[in-house]
């Protein structure tokens, strides 16, 4: 595993003789960023660095501003760890490098933050007494550096020491031993992402490594040497495979081909720019592969005016001079119309949402007026006979024969004599005459008071005597006194 030098992520603050010191240098701190408001960031990618200062504590966030003062952006392999303290940003990328005793050579894939102590501890090599290195141990390296071990007669002032670099989790390296001899290459073959070292023996043309790796170079995909070159030694054949991606976009359809990257890439090569509000799908910083669709959806706005209708209410006049039920329409209702202003979101041209940016009422309304009756229909009949008769609601009802007598009421809850719960609904009748579960239409014979619908679920004393053909039940005593005796029409319904 490589050697990684944690960066601290809390500043310990040392005790002091006197806590006033420490309280007076906290308000301080307080009082800077307050005045300022931003950090002062410098990002270290090797040879390269910069400085700005910034609101944003978020890596992701520093990197993209680093990304606009000439920093690359990090490829699938790089990383990078910020020191929130420091305000340091140490960039990572990997690297492939060489170490060699002058017979034997260790190809070795390392990160460019690291020393040449740390790639040679890395991989297990500890220089004895007289030995040393070049680059010296404190050096870093670029890609594709020779390192040299033993006992060499080197200029101390190729010595040089750098600030040191911080590296954050990362999986362990791969390397390889290789006797460096006469029959033998050591050839580095990269496509894409993917690195492979390779022992090969000598003869061998380029075009046969790729063939027995299953490679095939397109006129689209680029490789650093030519298919016929034969390999030596140290060579590094580098092919980068085409992504074909298409970008639709405005109608179009546009097929490009990429090296790597994101969306956000391939919409620039393609010469599509996005407005603010533009949909893209997949998201701008998704990265692209081979086969990769990109579709950019347009987002503009538009106002509409519409002339809608206003629909008319209804008025009502109570009349007794006509049953319940009976209406006459005196006005005649008029519809009215409004000029309505909508901002349509319009995606692609097609109208996804609407919301309402003014109305203008252009004609008013004119409510219907109707006259409503409201006297109730005596339902009287002879008793005995059968018929039909109108409810208070103005529905008919049949009923097989009538009852005329008197009516009384009581309140009070319990239980029926049937069991039923006493309630508005069940009345107390004689069940000689009215058999219990009896369905009922009761009011009074005068029209004044309506019972209802009801059922024969009671009796009582009156039952013996006959002094009332039914007691009706209501919740309170001031509607029984309300009700008192009077004359009530029972309708047996059919």
């Amino acid at each position: 595993m490589m050697t990684k030098r944690q960066m601290s992520s809390k500043k310990v603050l040392a005790t002091c003789a006197g806590t006033l010191c420490a309280a007076m240098l906290m308000l301080l701190c307080v009082t800077s960023v307050s005045a300022f408001g931003q950090n002062e960031i410098h990002v270290v990618d090797g040879a390269v660095s910069v400085s700005f200062r910034t609101g944003s504590t978020e890596l992701n966030q520093i990197l993209d501003e680093a990304a606009q003062h000439g920093i690359s952006p990090l490829e699938a392999s790089d990383y990078a760890e910020y020191n929130s303290e420091t305000g340091e940003v140490m960039i990572s990328r990997r690297i492939f490098v060489s170490i060699t005793d002058g017979s034997n050579t260790l190809y070795t894939e390392t990160y460019s933050s690291n020393t040449v102590g740390e790639i040679l501890d890395e991989n297990s090599i500890t220089l004895e007494d007289g030995c040393v290195s070049y680059p010296a141990q404190t050096d870093y390296v670029r890609e594709g550096s020779v390192i040299t071990v033993g006992h060499l007669n080197l200029d101390p002032s190729a010595y040089q020491n750098r600030t040191a670099a911080y590296l954050s989790d990362a999986s362990p390296l791969r390397s390889r031993l290789v006797s460096v001899s006469g029959g033998v290459c050591n050839v580095l073959l990269k496509v894409n992402d993917k690195v492979i070292n390779l022992e090969l023996n000598r003869g061998m043309t380029v075009g046969q490594i790729l063939e027995d790796h299953d490679i095939t170079i397109t006129a689209s995909d680029f490789i650093n040497v030519s298919e016929s070159d034969m390999i030596y030694d140290d060579m590094c054949i580098v092919v980068k495979k085409a992504l074909n991606v298409t970008v639709q976009a405005d109608g179009q359809t546009a097929h490009i081909t990429l090296f790597g990257g994101n969306v956000s890439d391939a919409l620039r090569v393609a010469g599509v720019e996005l407005n603010e509000e533009d949909l893209v799908s997949p998201s701008a910083k998704t990265a692209v592969k081979d086969g990769t669709a990109i579709k950019v959806s347009r987002v503009t706005y538009a106002e509409r005016t519409v002339t809608e209708e206003i629909a008319y209410g209804r008025d009502e006049i109570e009349d007794d001079s006509m049953y319940v039920g009976q209406e006459v329409v005196e006005i005649e209702g008029v519809k009215g119309s409004q000029k309505v202003v909508y901002r349509d979101k319009l995606v692609d041209g097609v109208r996804k949402s609407s919301e309402v940016v003014s109305k203008k009422v252009t004609k008013k309304p004119v409510n219907e007026v109707v006259r409503v009756g409201t006297q109730v229909q005596a339902a009287v009949g002879s008793s005995g006979g059968s018929g039909t008769a109108v409810d208070h609601n103005g529905n008919t009802f049949s009923y097989s024969s009538v009852l005329v007598g008197s009516g009384t009421a009581y309140y009070g809850g319990g239980i029926t004599a049937t069991g039923m719960p006493a309630q508005v609904g069940v009345v107390a009748v004689d069940p000689d005459i009215i058999p219990y579960g009896t369905r009922l239409y009761i009011v009074s014979c005068d029209g004044q008071i309506v019972y209802g619908y009801c059922i024969a679920g009671d009796t009582g004393g009156f039952a013996d005597d006959g002094s009332a053909i039914a007691d009706l039940y209501y919740d309170t005593y001031d509607e029984c006194v309300q009700f008192g005796r009077r004359d009530i029409c029972v309708y047996i319904l059919s």
